[in-house]
């Protein structure tokens, strides 16, 4: 599994060496200040993981809640950038994708990372679900759910007749096909790993 998480992460973070091509900046040269966790430097940010999992965890995730809700002020088009509600599993991801940057800022990981699953955000406000099973629970906006579904139909893996934006044992059993067909944590749960592989999809 963790192979194949590296892979989805090589695709995603190759673009970090051009975030700055592409983000919004003050200066002509497209550079900017960072400030606060996000002007860390992945290896101190891995480090920091490796040490105190859970107070590095938490401290990105803070962060991350902040400079999500700013990219959603700013971002034309979208209501919500992130499919990924629980910034704590954005963090893990986020966190995967610095170890293979060390010398990046966590600022220009992180926008790359929340670009790479912008196929699967939300660009009007819908509901907040909470889908479920035996091995947990996640919540995400119910198109984010009817936008994994069509993917899923897409795949092979569900009929068509079931993307209808709900939860429920058949979603369930397609997402563990797709995750296991695609060297994922089978969990049956559109966790953060599982996002980012769907939102790949998307950009096929």
């Amino acid at each position: 599994m963790l192979k194949v998480q590296k892979i989805i992460l090589t695709s995603v973070v190759c673009a970090v060496t051009t975030v700055a091509l592409f983000a919004r900046a003050d200066t002509e040269t497209g550079s900017f200040s960072a400030r606060g966790t996000g002007a860390q430097t992945c290896a101190t940010v891995t480090a920091g993981f490796q040490a105190d999992a859970p107070i590095a965890q938490n401290e990105v995730a803070s962060w991350l809640s902040g400079y999500i809700s700013h990219m959603n002020r700013t971002t034309e088009g979208y209501f919500d950038v992130s499919p990924v509600q629980d910034t704590r599993h954005l963090a893990i991801v986020i966190n995967a994708a610095c170890a293979q940057n060390p010398d990046s800022l966590l600022e220009g990981v992180s926008w790359t990372v929340i670009s790479a699953l912008r196929p699967l955000a939300s660009k009007t406000e819908t509901d907040l679900v909470t889908v479920e099973n035996d091995l947990g629970s996640i919540t995400l906006r119910s198109d984010v759910l009817l936008e994994m579904q069509k993917i899923l139909v897409t795949e092979g893996v569900l009929d068509a007749n079931q993307a209808d934006g709900q939860y429920g044992q058949n979603t369930n059993n397609a997402l563990r096909t797709y995750q296991e067909a695609n060297g994922l944590s089978v969990t049956g749960l559109p966790e953060a790993f599982t996002m980012l592989s769907i939102a790949q999809k998307l950009q096929q």
